[in-house]
């Protein structure tokens, strides 16, 4: 799961005030998306979804960020980027909203239809790190969860799946199961897309290959069987003791 999986987002932070920037590296294993506004009530093409994800947005205060120039917090800058991403890629569109009014929260769901590619997805535009060109970030839809109902905490799941052996695409809605196909997944009640890379296959987002061209042993020179498992050695009791030896 971790090696075909899961990616890396870049997260930039800026102080407002003196302009000191922090930038780190997570994991993720999906990724969610807001929904971009629908242009006179038409759909939304996915690649808006994917814009408005890298861009900017300023922290609010309950989201407030310890600048340690200013030694206080501010409300920074926030950008994110994608700097790899994994073999199999999960989209979560944000359909459903928590506004708090009137001393409660009102939730609420996005029923816009968002567009997006059954093949051919190039998420190249987007990616930051380093490109494998034996493995580009270019996708192909194998499934699609979908969601009926007004909030998150109700309505009812189906889903639109491409069978890898035959190619065909079958709905599925509890123990019912028919013929489908991926255009028919497009509706507003899409939530989650499943995609796979269209060629080739990368460990950790294509952080494997990066490694071992820069010389390095992507398994820490830990001792690997032909199955995969990596043999991971524990501490001695002389070495424990030495640790917890005061000097």
């Amino acid at each position: 799961v971790v090696d075909h999986c899961q990616g890396l987002h870049r997260s930039h932070l800026t102080c407002p005030v003196c302009g000191r920037e922090s930038i780190k590296f997570d994991v993720f294993s999906s990724i969610s998306l807001p929904l971009a506004a629908s242009k006179e009530g038409n759909a939304i093409p996915l690649d808006d979804c994917l814009e408005k994800f890298t861009e900017g947005e300023q922290l609010d205060e309950n989201n407030a960020w310890y600048c340690e120039n200013c030694k206080r917090h501010v409300c920074a800058l926030k950008m994110l980027a994608l700097w790899s991403v994994p073999d199999i890629l999960i989209l979560h569109l944000k359909r459903f909203k928590y506004e708090h009014k009137g001393g409660g929260v009102v939730r609420s769901k996005i029923e816009d239809k968002v567009v997006f590619p059954i093949d051919q997805l190039d998420l190249r535009p987007y990616i930051l790190g380093p490109i494998d060109d034996e493995a580009p970030p270019i996708y192909n839809l194998f499934g699609v969860s979908e969601h009926t109902g007004s909030t998150a905490n109700s309505g009812h799941y189906t889903a639109t799946v491409r069978n890898s052996k035959d190619a065909n695409w079958y709905k599925y809605n509890d123990s019912h199961v028919g013929s489908s196909s991926g255009e028919a997944s497009v509706t507003g009640g899409a939530y989650l897309l499943f995609y796979k890379r269209a060629k080739g296959m990368t460990k950790w987002g294509g952080m494997a290959r990066v490694m071992q061209e820069r010389g390095i042993d992507p398994r820490g020179a830990l001792n690997t069987d032909q199955d995969g498992f990596t043999q991971v050695k524990s501490k001695s009791k002389s070495q424990k003791k030495k640790k917890k030896a005061k000097p």
